[in-house]
């Protein structure tokens, strides 16, 4: 079963379940304490803390070690909700890498992602909306070395405001 993981600045919060058939089933959730300062927001400042909080929280609530979704919580993710237009996947994915990399205007390596919003009224047809986020891809790969460490299968990776927004517009 995976194991979302929602990181934050004190604590861990852990749910392990799956969903089939149109059912969601928790097996075990639980909360662990990080460390102080091990993880300052949303960015990993001291992996062996967060590492030895991670292993201990999945020990003492019994979690499997599987796959891991995991959601983060950060000002220094940069956010964006724009139109661009139709296209292939991959073409979709370079518009928006431009358009994120252009807006925020620095020279750094950086993890994009965008999710398709629903169209609104009065939509343009050959154009689609999409709410792009983006972070340093080092603090993104901080996360994922961090997983591996631990045995764990990295699945996905998103920030806590759009899993919420991704979890609440299907839900309607």
């Amino acid at each position: 079963m995976p194991i979302a993981i929602d990181v934050g600045s004190r604590n861990l919060h852990l749910v392990e379940g799956g969903y089939r058939n149109g059912v969601v089933t928790i097996a075990r959730t639980g909360t662990e304490a990080l460390p102080t300062a091990s993880v300052t927001d949303g960015i990993i400042r001291d992996t062996a803390g967060f590492e030895m909080a991670l292993k201990s929280a999945l020990a003492r609530h019994g979690m499997s070690r599987g796959g891991v979704i995991l959601t983060v919580n950060s000002n220094q993710v940069f956010q964006k909700e724009f139109e661009i237009p139709k296209a292939k996947p991959k073409a979709m994915a370079d518009i928006v890498r431009f358009e994120v990399m252009q807006s925020i205007g620095i020279n750094r390596d950086m993890s994009v992602t965008y999710t398709i919003l629903p169209d609104a009224p009065g939509h343009d047809p050959a154009k689609v909306r999409v709410r792009a986020a983006a972070l340093q891809a080092d603090a993104v790969q901080a996360y994922y070395k961090a997983l591996k460490t631990l045995g764990l299968r990295p699945l996905a990776m998103d920030i806590h405001s759009n899993a919420l927004a991704k979890l609440f517009r299907d839900a309607v």
